[in-house]
């Protein structure tokens, strides 16, 4: 199975924030951007915090690229939901700063990481993490 991992996001909101954040997030339709909404520090800054732009990524997108390529995505006025893929893991990292950066919104996120057998839900208000369950189907437990 490829390393891919196959997500479903859900964000609510106010119609204006929600307009806000999926100009940031889309580049048309077929790909969900991580560094418009955070952005990954310049080269200089990355070299003073000791560390490669892609483990930047992984600590704060939680995935190893800065896109997703999305299979369906659909923007209403009060919600976001957006079916996409992304390379390794999932954009765990990348949910929790989004929803620290709008707290007004409600964050879901599903994910099945299908080369590793896992899966997990994650659930972010008020740029807190109220639901966070990740289950590793090899090993029957879960984090």
């Amino acid at each position: 199975m490829p390393n891919i991992t196959c997500q479903y996001l859900i964000i609510k909101g106010k119609q204006q924030t929600i307009k806000e954040l999926a100009s940031l997030l889309f580049i048309g339709e077929d790909l969900i951007n991580f560094t418009n909404v955070l952005p990954v520090p310049s080269q200089q800054e990355l070299e003073l915090m000791n560390i490669t732009e892609g483990n930047w990524r992984i600590q704060n997108y939680g995935t190893f690229k800065d896109f997703g390529l999305i299979n369906l995505i659909r923007v209403e006025d009060c919600a976001i939901i957006v079916d996409f893929a992304t390379i390794g893991c999932a954009c765990h990292g990348f949910i929790v700063e989004a929803s620290k950066m709008y707290p007004e919104l409600y964050f879901s996120l599903d994910f099945i990481y299908y080369a590793m057998d896992f899966h997990g839900i994650l659930e972010c208000e008020n740029g807190e993490i109220i639901r966070d369950i990740k289950v590793n189907h090899d090993e029957c437990t879960c984090e």
